[in-house]
Protein backbone atom coordinates (compact mmCIF):
# COMPACT_ATOMS: atom_id res chain seq x y z
CA UNK A 1 0.00 0.00 0.00
CA UNK A 2 1.06 3.30 -0.93
CA UNK A 3 1.90 5.46 1.87
CA UNK A 4 -0.51 8.29 3.02
CA UNK A 5 -0.35 11.84 2.00
CA UNK A 6 1.25 13.84 4.91
CA UNK A 7 -0.26 16.99 5.98
CA UNK A 8 2.35 18.68 4.63
CA UNK A 9 1.19 17.80 1.48
CA UNK A 10 -2.03 20.24 1.88
CA UNK A 11 0.12 23.17 2.89
CA UNK A 12 -0.15 26.36 -0.02
CA UNK A 13 3.14 26.72 -1.60
CA UNK A 14 3.59 30.70 -0.63
CA UNK A 15 3.57 29.58 3.21
CA UNK A 16 6.86 29.43 5.60
CA UNK A 17 6.32 26.56 7.11
CA UNK A 18 2.77 27.01 8.79
CA UNK A 19 -0.17 24.30 7.68
CA UNK A 20 -3.23 26.40 6.74
CA UNK A 21 -5.79 25.69 8.53
CA UNK A 22 -7.79 22.38 8.42
CA UNK A 23 -10.22 22.12 5.20
CA UNK A 24 -13.99 22.03 5.16
CA UNK A 25 -14.74 18.52 3.32
CA UNK A 26 -17.95 16.66 3.01
CA UNK A 27 -17.94 12.99 2.93
CA UNK A 28 -21.50 11.26 1.01
CA UNK A 29 -21.03 7.23 1.75
CA UNK A 30 -24.43 5.24 2.69
CA UNK A 31 -21.77 2.30 3.56
CA UNK A 32 -21.02 2.86 6.75
CA UNK A 33 -17.63 0.42 6.89
CA UNK A 34 -16.58 2.55 3.44
CA UNK A 35 -17.69 5.66 5.22
CA UNK A 36 -15.55 4.81 8.44
CA UNK A 37 -12.15 3.74 6.04
CA UNK A 38 -12.53 7.17 4.04
CA UNK A 39 -13.13 8.96 7.36
CA UNK A 40 -9.42 7.49 8.71
CA UNK A 41 -8.02 8.30 5.67
CA UNK A 42 -8.75 11.95 5.26
CA UNK A 43 -8.22 12.10 9.36
CA UNK A 44 -4.82 10.66 9.12
CA UNK A 45 -3.83 13.83 7.39
CA UNK A 46 -5.06 15.93 10.15
CA UNK A 47 -5.81 18.78 7.22
CA UNK A 48 -9.28 18.33 7.35
CA UNK A 49 -12.39 19.00 9.18
CA UNK A 50 -14.95 16.67 7.93
CA UNK A 51 -18.78 16.05 8.24
CA UNK A 52 -19.98 13.01 6.90
CA UNK A 53 -23.48 11.86 5.82
CA UNK A 54 -25.30 8.83 4.91
CA UNK A 55 -27.73 10.30 2.22
CA UNK A 56 -27.74 12.98 -0.65
CA UNK A 57 -30.36 14.95 0.84
CA UNK A 58 -28.97 15.26 4.35
CA UNK A 59 -25.58 16.85 2.54
CA UNK A 60 -27.53 18.78 0.22
CA UNK A 61 -29.37 20.11 3.58
CA UNK A 62 -26.10 21.13 5.29
CA UNK A 63 -24.69 22.12 2.29
CA UNK A 64 -27.40 24.97 2.19
CA UNK A 65 -26.00 26.93 5.44
CA UNK A 66 -21.96 25.74 5.55
CA UNK A 67 -19.11 27.06 3.84
CA UNK A 68 -17.29 23.79 2.47
CA UNK A 69 -14.19 23.85 0.47
CA UNK A 70 -14.41 19.98 -0.58
CA UNK A 71 -16.96 17.38 -1.57
CA UNK A 72 -16.29 13.74 -1.84
CA UNK A 73 -19.03 11.66 -2.16
CA UNK A 74 -20.46 8.15 -4.01
CA UNK A 75 -22.94 8.41 -6.56
CA UNK A 76 -25.25 6.05 -5.61
CA UNK A 77 -26.69 7.14 -1.98
CA UNK A 78 -30.07 7.03 -0.84
CA UNK A 79 -32.56 9.94 -0.88
CA UNK A 80 -30.65 11.17 -3.74
CA UNK A 81 -27.36 10.41 -5.28
CA UNK A 82 -23.98 12.40 -5.73
CA UNK A 83 -25.39 13.32 -9.27
CA UNK A 84 -28.11 15.51 -7.43
CA UNK A 85 -25.69 17.06 -5.20
CA UNK A 86 -23.25 17.92 -7.54
CA UNK A 87 -26.40 19.43 -9.87
CA UNK A 88 -27.42 21.31 -6.54
CA UNK A 89 -23.68 22.45 -6.34
CA UNK A 90 -23.28 23.92 -9.46
CA UNK A 91 -26.50 25.28 -10.32
CA UNK A 92 -27.12 27.35 -7.30
CA UNK A 93 -26.23 31.32 -7.31
CA UNK A 94 -23.91 31.34 -4.70
CA UNK A 95 -20.56 28.91 -3.49
CA UNK A 96 -21.01 26.95 -6.71
CA UNK A 97 -17.36 26.56 -8.08
CA UNK A 98 -16.40 24.49 -4.80
CA UNK A 99 -14.42 20.95 -6.12
CA UNK A 100 -16.63 17.61 -6.28
CA UNK A 101 -14.55 14.31 -5.85
CA UNK A 102 -16.71 11.32 -6.57
CA UNK A 103 -15.93 8.23 -5.24
CA UNK A 104 -17.52 5.22 -6.51
CA UNK A 105 -17.24 1.58 -7.70
CA UNK A 106 -20.32 0.66 -9.43
CA UNK A 107 -20.83 3.74 -12.12
CA UNK A 108 -21.51 3.48 -15.49
CA UNK A 109 -20.00 5.11 -18.55
CA UNK A 110 -23.13 7.36 -18.66
CA UNK A 111 -22.88 8.30 -15.03
CA UNK A 112 -19.39 9.71 -15.87
CA UNK A 113 -20.67 11.20 -19.18
CA UNK A 114 -23.12 12.65 -16.72
CA UNK A 115 -20.84 14.14 -14.09
CA UNK A 116 -18.18 15.41 -16.51
CA UNK A 117 -21.34 17.63 -18.17
CA UNK A 118 -22.59 18.81 -14.50
CA UNK A 119 -18.57 19.77 -13.93
CA UNK A 120 -17.51 17.00 -11.33
CA UNK A 121 -14.31 17.95 -10.48
CA UNK A 122 -12.26 14.64 -10.74
CA UNK A 123 -13.51 11.01 -9.51
CA UNK A 124 -12.10 7.74 -8.29
CA UNK A 125 -13.25 4.37 -9.41
CA UNK A 126 -12.75 1.76 -5.99
CA UNK A 127 -10.96 -0.13 -5.01
CA UNK A 128 -8.20 2.47 -4.58
CA UNK A 129 -5.05 3.07 -2.60
CA UNK A 130 -5.69 6.13 0.02
CA UNK A 131 -2.58 8.04 -1.66
CA UNK A 132 -4.67 8.10 -4.73
CA UNK A 133 -7.87 9.23 -3.43
CA UNK A 134 -5.48 12.13 -1.22
CA UNK A 135 -2.91 13.02 -3.81
CA UNK A 136 -6.56 13.96 -5.83
CA UNK A 137 -7.99 16.19 -3.27
CA UNK A 138 -4.63 17.93 -3.16
CA UNK A 139 -4.57 18.42 -6.70
CA UNK A 140 -8.25 20.30 -6.54
CA UNK A 141 -7.50 21.69 -3.20
CA UNK A 142 -4.48 23.46 -4.45
CA UNK A 143 -6.26 25.04 -7.35
CA UNK A 144 -9.45 25.93 -5.35
CA UNK A 145 -7.75 27.98 -2.91
CA UNK A 146 -5.26 29.50 -4.99
CA UNK A 147 -7.72 32.25 -6.94
CA UNK A 148 -7.32 35.90 -8.15
CA UNK A 149 -7.82 37.86 -5.37
CA UNK A 150 -11.25 39.19 -6.40
CA UNK A 151 -12.41 35.48 -6.41
CA UNK A 152 -10.93 35.26 -2.65
CA UNK A 153 -13.05 37.77 -2.10
CA UNK A 154 -15.73 36.48 -3.36
CA UNK A 155 -15.41 33.21 -1.83
CA UNK A 156 -14.85 35.25 1.31
CA UNK A 157 -18.13 36.80 0.89
CA UNK A 158 -19.95 33.84 0.11
CA UNK A 159 -18.81 32.12 3.28
CA UNK A 160 -20.13 35.06 5.57
CA UNK A 161 -23.78 34.44 3.82
CA UNK A 162 -23.34 30.50 4.29
CA UNK A 163 -22.98 31.50 8.20
CA UNK A 164 -25.19 33.77 8.45
CA UNK A 165 -22.85 36.66 8.99
CA UNK A 166 -24.93 38.84 6.20
CA UNK A 167 -23.38 42.28 7.55
CA UNK A 168 -20.17 41.10 6.24
CA UNK A 169 -21.00 39.19 3.24
CA UNK A 170 -23.15 42.65 1.86
CA UNK A 171 -19.99 44.65 2.67
CA UNK A 172 -17.70 42.92 0.83
CA UNK A 173 -20.35 42.09 -2.07
CA UNK A 174 -21.04 45.71 -2.02
CA UNK A 175 -17.55 46.95 -2.28
CA UNK A 176 -16.94 44.34 -4.99
CA UNK A 177 -20.07 45.64 -6.91
CA UNK A 178 -18.29 49.42 -6.49
CA UNK A 179 -15.03 48.38 -8.13
CA UNK A 180 -17.02 46.33 -10.90
CA UNK A 181 -20.31 47.80 -11.50
CA UNK A 182 -21.69 45.40 -14.07
CA UNK A 183 -20.55 42.08 -12.47
CA UNK A 184 -23.80 40.37 -12.57
CA UNK A 185 -22.23 37.52 -10.13
CA UNK A 186 -22.15 39.72 -7.51
CA UNK A 187 -25.24 41.05 -8.18
CA UNK A 188 -26.98 38.17 -7.68
CA UNK A 189 -24.98 37.06 -4.75
CA UNK A 190 -25.95 40.17 -2.88
CA UNK A 191 -29.47 39.77 -3.64
CA UNK A 192 -29.66 36.62 -2.33
CA UNK A 193 -28.15 38.35 1.14
CA UNK A 194 -30.53 41.26 0.68
CA UNK A 195 -33.37 38.86 0.62
CA UNK A 196 -32.08 36.92 3.18
CA UNK A 197 -32.08 39.87 5.32
CA UNK A 198 -35.76 40.25 4.54
CA UNK A 199 -35.30 43.02 1.80
CA UNK A 200 -37.02 41.39 -0.90
CA UNK A 201 -37.78 44.50 -2.84
CA UNK A 202 -34.14 45.46 -2.88
CA UNK A 203 -33.15 42.25 -3.77
CA UNK A 204 -35.39 42.09 -6.79
CA UNK A 205 -34.28 45.35 -8.10
CA UNK A 206 -30.94 43.99 -7.98
CA UNK A 207 -32.02 40.62 -10.08
CA UNK A 208 -33.92 43.22 -12.78
CA UNK A 209 -30.21 44.49 -13.32
CA UNK A 210 -28.69 41.61 -13.56
CA UNK A 211 -30.87 40.38 -15.81
CA UNK A 212 -30.50 43.51 -17.88
CA UNK A 213 -26.58 43.50 -18.20
CA UNK A 214 -26.87 39.60 -19.10
CA UNK A 215 -30.67 38.02 -20.36
CA UNK A 216 -29.46 34.53 -20.48
CA UNK A 217 -27.65 34.16 -16.96
CA UNK A 218 -30.33 31.84 -15.32
CA UNK A 219 -29.12 31.82 -11.76
CA UNK A 220 -30.89 35.45 -11.51
CA UNK A 221 -34.23 34.17 -12.76
CA UNK A 222 -33.29 31.35 -9.86
CA UNK A 223 -32.94 33.85 -7.22
CA UNK A 224 -35.74 35.99 -8.23
CA UNK A 225 -37.75 32.81 -8.25
CA UNK A 226 -36.72 31.66 -4.49
CA UNK A 227 -37.38 35.36 -3.28
CA UNK A 228 -40.93 35.57 -5.20
CA UNK A 229 -42.64 32.29 -3.28
CA UNK A 230 -40.84 33.37 -0.13
CA UNK A 231 -42.85 36.24 -0.40
CA UNK A 232 -45.81 34.03 -1.61
CA UNK A 233 -46.19 35.56 -5.39
CA UNK A 234 -46.39 32.26 -7.00
CA UNK A 235 -47.82 33.99 -10.05
CA UNK A 236 -44.66 35.79 -10.85
CA UNK A 237 -42.61 33.18 -9.73
CA UNK A 238 -43.87 30.57 -12.20
CA UNK A 239 -42.89 33.55 -14.65
CA UNK A 240 -39.23 33.93 -13.11
CA UNK A 241 -39.02 30.35 -13.32
CA UNK A 242 -40.45 29.92 -16.74
CA UNK A 243 -37.78 31.67 -17.99
CA UNK A 244 -34.98 30.18 -15.49
CA UNK A 245 -35.76 27.00 -17.78
CA UNK A 246 -35.60 28.63 -21.26
CA UNK A 247 -32.35 29.03 -20.82
CA UNK A 248 -31.11 26.05 -18.79
CA UNK A 249 -33.45 23.47 -18.79
CA UNK A 250 -31.84 19.99 -17.99
CA UNK A 251 -32.54 21.08 -13.94
CA UNK A 252 -35.14 18.60 -13.00
CA UNK A 253 -35.25 19.84 -9.78
CA UNK A 254 -36.60 23.08 -10.96
CA UNK A 255 -39.02 21.55 -13.22
CA UNK A 256 -40.69 19.70 -10.36
CA UNK A 257 -40.70 22.76 -8.51
CA UNK A 258 -42.62 24.74 -11.82
CA UNK A 259 -44.66 21.04 -11.24
CA UNK A 260 -45.79 21.82 -8.08
CA UNK A 261 -46.39 25.46 -8.69
CA UNK A 262 -48.95 24.92 -11.06
CA UNK A 263 -50.62 22.30 -9.28
CA UNK A 264 -50.50 25.12 -6.43
CA UNK A 265 -52.23 27.44 -8.85
CA UNK A 266 -55.21 24.73 -10.35
CA UNK A 267 -53.50 24.22 -13.42
CA UNK A 268 -52.11 20.26 -13.08
CA UNK A 269 -51.89 19.26 -16.75
CA UNK A 270 -49.39 21.85 -17.00
CA UNK A 271 -47.93 20.61 -14.51
CA UNK A 272 -47.69 16.77 -15.58
CA UNK A 273 -46.21 18.29 -18.42
CA UNK A 274 -43.29 19.94 -16.28
CA UNK A 275 -42.43 16.34 -14.85
CA UNK A 276 -42.85 14.67 -18.40
CA UNK A 277 -39.89 17.42 -20.00
CA UNK A 278 -37.62 15.85 -17.07
CA UNK A 279 -38.39 12.46 -17.43
CA UNK A 280 -37.31 13.32 -21.53
CA UNK A 281 -34.13 14.32 -20.22
CA UNK A 282 -33.65 12.09 -17.03
CA UNK A 283 -36.01 9.09 -17.69
CA UNK A 284 -34.22 6.92 -15.07
CA UNK A 285 -34.59 9.68 -12.44
CA UNK A 286 -35.41 8.55 -8.85
CA UNK A 287 -36.73 11.88 -7.84
CA UNK A 288 -38.59 12.79 -10.83
CA UNK A 289 -40.24 9.37 -11.15
CA UNK A 290 -41.45 9.64 -7.87
CA UNK A 291 -42.74 13.51 -8.66
CA UNK A 292 -44.81 11.85 -11.30
CA UNK A 293 -46.22 8.93 -9.33
CA UNK A 294 -47.10 11.67 -6.72
CA UNK A 295 -48.76 14.40 -9.11
CA UNK A 296 -50.66 11.53 -11.12
CA UNK A 297 -52.23 10.57 -7.47
CA UNK A 298 -53.11 14.60 -6.52
CA UNK A 299 -54.63 14.74 -10.20
CA UNK A 300 -56.77 11.92 -9.49
CA UNK A 301 -55.38 9.01 -11.44
CA UNK A 302 -54.80 6.06 -8.78
CA UNK A 303 -53.12 3.29 -11.50
CA UNK A 304 -50.99 5.66 -13.18
CA UNK A 305 -49.77 6.39 -9.90
CA UNK A 306 -49.06 3.35 -8.80
CA UNK A 307 -47.96 2.11 -12.10
CA UNK A 308 -45.05 5.01 -11.72
CA UNK A 309 -44.42 4.03 -8.43
CA UNK A 310 -43.65 0.38 -10.03
CA UNK A 311 -41.76 2.12 -12.92
CA UNK A 312 -39.28 3.72 -10.36
CA UNK A 313 -38.96 0.22 -8.39
CA UNK A 314 -38.21 -1.19 -11.74
CA UNK A 315 -35.77 1.65 -12.65
CA UNK A 316 -33.66 1.85 -9.53
CA UNK A 317 -34.07 -1.18 -7.04
CA UNK A 318 -33.21 0.09 -4.22
CA UNK A 319 -35.77 2.78 -4.29
CA UNK A 320 -37.77 2.32 -0.59
CA UNK A 321 -39.78 5.26 -1.59
CA UNK A 322 -41.22 3.90 -4.40
CA UNK A 323 -42.95 0.94 -1.91
CA UNK A 324 -43.85 3.27 0.54
CA UNK A 325 -45.59 5.66 -2.21
CA UNK A 326 -47.73 2.35 -3.11
CA UNK A 327 -48.23 2.16 0.80
CA UNK A 328 -49.47 5.68 1.03
CA UNK A 329 -51.59 5.43 -1.94
CA UNK A 330 -53.78 1.95 -1.15
CA UNK A 331 -54.11 3.81 2.42
CA UNK A 332 -55.24 6.62 1.05
CA UNK A 333 -58.22 5.00 -0.94
CA UNK A 334 -59.11 2.92 1.57
CA UNK A 335 -57.45 -0.31 0.80
CA UNK A 336 -54.07 -0.64 2.62
CA UNK A 337 -54.34 -5.07 1.77
CA UNK A 338 -53.63 -3.93 -1.68
CA UNK A 339 -50.12 -2.84 -0.75
CA UNK A 340 -50.01 -5.86 1.65
CA UNK A 341 -50.48 -8.15 -1.31
CA UNK A 342 -47.77 -6.43 -3.58
CA UNK A 343 -45.11 -6.36 -0.76
CA UNK A 344 -46.08 -10.23 -0.42
CA UNK A 345 -45.77 -10.60 -3.94
CA UNK A 346 -42.42 -8.89 -4.21
CA UNK A 347 -40.83 -11.08 -0.96
CA UNK A 348 -42.05 -14.08 -2.42
CA UNK A 349 -40.51 -12.86 -5.85
CA UNK A 350 -37.13 -11.58 -4.58
CA UNK A 351 -36.21 -12.57 -0.77
CA UNK A 352 -33.43 -10.40 -0.30
CA UNK A 353 -35.33 -7.31 -1.34
CA UNK A 354 -34.63 -7.12 2.46
CA UNK A 355 -36.36 -3.21 2.46
CA UNK A 356 -39.46 -4.56 1.70
CA UNK A 357 -39.23 -5.17 5.24
CA UNK A 358 -39.29 -1.23 6.11
CA UNK A 359 -42.07 -0.66 4.20
CA UNK A 360 -44.36 -2.96 4.96
CA UNK A 361 -43.44 -2.10 8.76
CA UNK A 362 -44.28 1.48 8.20
CA UNK A 363 -47.51 0.31 6.52
CA UNK A 364 -48.36 -1.49 9.74
CA UNK A 365 -47.29 1.38 11.43
CA UNK A 366 -50.13 3.49 9.49
CA UNK A 367 -52.48 1.39 10.11
CA UNK A 368 -52.32 1.12 14.14
CA UNK A 369 -50.77 -2.28 13.63
CA UNK A 370 -47.62 -1.54 16.55
CA UNK A 371 -46.42 -5.37 16.93
CA UNK A 372 -46.31 -6.87 13.14
CA UNK A 373 -44.34 -3.41 12.51
CA UNK A 374 -42.03 -3.94 15.23
CA UNK A 375 -41.71 -7.26 13.97
CA UNK A 376 -40.78 -6.41 10.56
CA UNK A 377 -38.13 -4.26 11.91
CA UNK A 378 -36.27 -6.51 14.06
CA UNK A 379 -35.98 -9.28 11.27
CA UNK A 380 -34.95 -6.45 9.27
CA UNK A 381 -32.44 -5.22 11.84
CA UNK A 382 -30.93 -9.07 12.18
CA UNK A 383 -28.80 -9.21 8.96
CA UNK A 384 -28.70 -5.24 9.01
CA UNK A 385 -28.19 -4.29 12.74
CA UNK A 386 -26.43 -1.02 11.68
CA UNK A 387 -29.03 0.81 9.73
CA UNK A 388 -30.03 3.97 10.95
CA UNK A 389 -33.51 4.09 9.27
CA UNK A 390 -34.68 0.95 10.55
CA UNK A 391 -33.46 2.02 14.23
CA UNK A 392 -34.39 5.11 13.82
CA UNK A 393 -38.33 3.39 12.98
CA UNK A 394 -37.87 1.02 15.55
CA UNK A 395 -37.07 3.57 18.36
CA UNK A 396 -40.78 5.24 17.66
CA UNK A 397 -42.46 2.16 17.45
CA UNK A 398 -41.40 1.50 20.95
CA UNK A 399 -42.72 5.14 21.70
CA UNK A 400 -46.21 4.22 20.57
CA UNK A 401 -46.04 0.71 22.65
CA UNK A 402 -44.84 2.75 25.51
CA UNK A 403 -41.44 1.41 25.68
CA UNK A 404 -39.85 4.65 26.56
CA UNK A 405 -36.40 3.35 27.87
CA UNK A 406 -36.56 0.45 24.90
CA UNK A 407 -36.34 3.32 22.81
CA UNK A 408 -34.23 5.32 24.29
CA UNK A 409 -32.47 2.37 24.56
CA UNK A 410 -32.34 2.05 20.56
CA UNK A 411 -31.75 5.48 19.67
CA UNK A 412 -28.22 5.12 22.27
CA UNK A 413 -27.27 2.71 20.48
CA UNK A 414 -27.82 4.73 16.75
CA UNK A 415 -26.18 7.67 18.19
CA UNK A 416 -23.06 5.52 18.86
CA UNK A 417 -23.10 4.50 14.88
CA UNK A 418 -23.65 7.67 13.35
CA UNK A 419 -24.00 10.85 16.17
CA UNK A 420 -24.57 13.01 13.48
CA UNK A 421 -26.54 16.29 14.31
CA UNK A 422 -28.80 14.81 11.55
CA UNK A 423 -29.45 11.83 13.71
CA UNK A 424 -30.17 14.05 16.75
CA UNK A 425 -32.57 15.95 14.69
CA UNK A 426 -34.64 12.95 13.19
CA UNK A 427 -34.68 11.57 16.32
CA UNK A 428 -36.16 14.97 17.62
CA UNK A 429 -38.97 15.35 15.12
CA UNK A 430 -39.91 12.07 15.70
CA UNK A 431 -40.17 12.92 19.47
CA UNK A 432 -41.98 15.91 18.78
CA UNK A 433 -44.33 14.61 16.35
CA UNK A 434 -45.60 11.69 19.72
CA UNK A 435 -45.16 14.55 22.20
CA UNK A 436 -42.55 13.52 24.04
CA UNK A 437 -40.82 17.10 24.26
CA UNK A 438 -38.13 16.53 26.67
CA UNK A 439 -36.43 13.48 24.66
CA UNK A 440 -37.10 15.97 21.66
CA UNK A 441 -35.05 19.02 23.62
CA UNK A 442 -32.10 16.26 24.68
CA UNK A 443 -32.22 14.91 20.63
CA UNK A 444 -32.18 18.63 19.22
CA UNK A 445 -29.77 20.09 22.06
CA UNK A 446 -27.53 17.24 20.73
CA UNK A 447 -28.25 18.50 16.84
CA UNK A 448 -27.88 22.31 18.21
CA UNK A 449 -24.22 21.60 19.78
CA UNK A 450 -23.02 19.33 16.87
CA UNK A 451 -24.16 22.37 14.14
CA UNK A 452 -24.76 25.57 15.86
CA UNK A 453 -25.37 27.48 12.56
CA UNK A 454 -28.65 25.63 12.21
CA UNK A 455 -31.62 27.41 11.99
CA UNK A 456 -33.89 24.84 11.58
CA UNK A 457 -32.06 22.66 14.54
CA UNK A 458 -32.88 25.69 16.90
CA UNK A 459 -36.56 26.42 15.82
CA UNK A 460 -37.22 23.05 17.09
CA UNK A 461 -35.09 23.19 20.16
CA UNK A 462 -37.18 26.60 21.15
CA UNK A 463 -40.42 24.39 20.16
CA UNK A 464 -39.89 21.67 22.27
CA UNK A 465 -38.60 24.35 24.98
CA UNK A 466 -41.84 26.27 24.91
CA UNK A 467 -43.84 23.01 25.26
CA UNK A 468 -42.18 22.26 28.13
CA UNK A 469 -42.82 25.39 30.00
CA UNK A 470 -39.20 26.72 29.59
CA UNK A 471 -40.10 30.05 27.90
CA UNK A 472 -37.20 31.59 28.63
CA UNK A 473 -34.09 28.96 26.59
CA UNK A 474 -37.06 28.87 23.90
CA UNK A 475 -37.08 32.68 23.49
CA UNK A 476 -33.22 32.27 23.21
CA UNK A 477 -33.47 29.77 20.69
CA UNK A 478 -35.63 31.48 18.06
CA UNK A 479 -33.77 34.69 18.62
CA UNK A 480 -30.87 32.54 17.52
CA UNK A 481 -33.15 31.83 14.56
CA UNK A 482 -33.42 35.02 13.91
CA UNK A 483 -29.60 36.02 14.18
CA UNK A 484 -29.14 33.43 11.51
CA UNK A 485 -31.90 34.43 9.11
CA UNK A 486 -33.42 37.93 9.94
CA UNK A 487 -36.05 37.33 7.75
CA UNK A 488 -37.77 34.30 9.09
CA UNK A 489 -41.34 35.01 9.68
CA UNK A 490 -42.42 31.88 11.49
CA UNK A 491 -39.51 32.81 13.50
CA UNK A 492 -40.40 36.42 14.31
CA UNK A 493 -44.07 34.84 15.21
CA UNK A 494 -42.90 32.32 17.55
CA UNK A 495 -40.72 34.57 19.68
CA UNK A 496 -43.73 37.46 20.22
CA UNK A 497 -46.00 34.14 20.82
CA UNK A 498 -43.02 33.26 24.01
CA UNK A 499 -42.35 36.54 24.81
CA UNK A 500 -46.13 37.15 25.36
CA UNK A 501 -46.15 34.16 27.58
CA UNK A 502 -43.26 35.23 28.83
CA UNK A 503 -44.93 38.70 30.51
CA UNK A 504 -48.07 36.40 31.78
CA UNK A 505 -45.61 33.87 33.24
CA UNK A 506 -44.49 37.12 35.01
Amino acid sequence: MKPLLSTQNFKSARDTGKAEPRLPVVLVEDQISMRKALRRILDSTQAFDVEEFGSARDAIEYLKSHPVDLVVADIYLPKGNGIDILRYIRTRPIGNDIPVIFVTGEATKDDIVQAVDLGVTDYLIKPFEPGDLLAKMKLVVERFRHPSDRVKRLRDAESHFFIGELDAAIGIFRALLDEEPDSVRVLVSLAQAEARCGRADEALSLIDRAIRLSPIYFPAYAVATDILLAAGRKTEAVEQLTKELSIHGKQPGRRMLLADLYFDLSIPKDGLEQVRLALVDYPRDESVLLKMAELQFKSGDVEKSIYYYIKTRRKNPGCTKALDGIANVCVAVGDPQRAFKMFADAMKASPHQKDVLLSRARLHEKVGSYDPALGDVDTYLISEPENIEALLIRGRLLLRLSQSKEAQATWVEMESIAPTPENFAKIGIVCLKLNRFEMARSAYGKAVDRDPRNAKYHFSLGYALENLGQFGEALESYERVLELHPGDVEAQDARLRVSKKTRKAS
